[in-house]
């Protein structure tokens, strides 16, 4: 890659009886001892040259300033080379490079060129460097990020973005990454682009892809984030499924227990939990049909932000008054299981 940099040297038209003065006032010598020289003063522009990141063992090459005739000494670095085609970096360890050298006009220092580059590994990467879905109901969705980052000093474009799974969509088919940037304290900050990916599984079990792109670095002309997902989530059981009463004289009670017998992921996950009542867990959790059969009472154990997993169950008591008989009715017990979301349980008495 190839960049071509113009750097001013502004002349000042008052010239000096000694060499002038660079770097914080120290006086550089000439390049051979002699009497003083009337060395007009110079000012570069800019004074750093900023490589950004380059692969290790990779070169990228800046096209030489033109220095008004000036020719530089080597660099005090031997990852910076300089010649006819410009300066070169070869970065060769993944840290941060920098080096200077004097300019010199004939025997006159006319500046001091610095450079900075960074080696690294990669020049494009992302975060997180895989994206867990976790646990997913089948016809749902879940929603994550991967954010694309970039070191170098051109922007990168990544194209042909696509999922290898058809559960997995990614919201973009082509993205830009701008270069990155130098802070005034030095630090790099890496250009960064975002995608939002989503897992929609269509049944229960274990689903992986790879978020592929392409581009057009040499040496690194592919990105791959692997994606893992479960379609999997809670089954309700409710047993018994009818409650008779028989004939009742008195308060009567009985009772149907609710349980998730679904996906059981190791280490837990609240997410697939059974959660009784509505899509987003809050009541009603139960009714009677008609109201007025009798009256509901759920068991202490259960919490409706966490929900039921595959350990837990709860009862559901049925208390019937021996009133109004004989009686028939119908317990609804609503909730986001993947089997069945308002199970039915008949309800008869004498």
């Amino acid at each position: 890659m190839r960049l071509a940099v113009v750097c001013m040297l502004a002349f000042c038209a008052c010239p000096t009886a000694s060499l002038p003065k660079l770097d914080a006032g120290t006086v550089e010598p000439d390049r051979d001892a002699g009497a003083p020289l009337d060395c007009p003063e110079f000012f570069i522009e800019p004074a750093e040259l900023d490589f950004g990141c380059v692969l290790r063992g990779e070169t990228l090459t800046i096209s030489q300033p033109d220095f008004l005739g000036g020719t530089p000494e080597p660099f005090s670095s031997p990852e910076f080379v300089v010649d006819d085609a410009g300066i070169h970096f070869t970065p060769t360890a993944s840290r941060e490079f920098s080096a200077s050298a004097l300019l010199f006009l004939g025997r006159c220092v006319i500046g001091r060129q610095r450079v900075v580059g960074v080696g690294v590994g990669s020049v494009v990467s992302w975060n997180p460097a895989a994206i867990d879905f976790g646990y997913v109901v089948p016809g749902e969705t879940r929603t994550a990020s991967v954010t694309l980052t970039n070191c170098a000093i051109e922007p990168v474009t990544v194209r042909q973005l696509s999922t290898s799974s058809p559960v997995f969509s990614v919201d973009a088919g082509s993205v830009t990454i701008p270069p990155s940037r130098r802070e005034p304290t030095g630090e790099l900050i890496n250009g960064e682009r975002r995608l939002e990916l989503v897992f929609a599984p269509q049944s229960f079990g274990p689903a992986q892809s790879t978020l592929s792109g392409e581009t057009a670095i040499a040496t690194q002309p592919m990105i791959a984030v692997p994606l893992i997902g479960v379609g999997g989530g809670p089954i309700i059981e409710v047993n018994p499924l009818m409650l008779d009463f028989g004939a009742i004289t008195m308060v009567t009670t009985r009772s149907v227990t609710i349980r998730n017998v679904g996906t059981q992921p190791r280490p837990p996950d609240s997410r697939v939990n059974l959660h009784l009542g509505g899509v987003d867990g809050g009541p009603p959790f139960y009714a009677l049909d008609p109201p007025d059969c009798g009256t509901l009472m759920l068991g202490g154990a259960y919490a409706p932000g966490q929900g039921l997993d595959t350990v837990t169950s709860v009862p559901l008591a049925v208390t019937l008054q021996p009133t109004g008989m004989p009686r028939t009715c119908t317990l609804h017990i609503f909730s986001n299981a993947t089997n069945d979301t308002d199970v039915e349980v008949a309800i008869t008495a004498q």
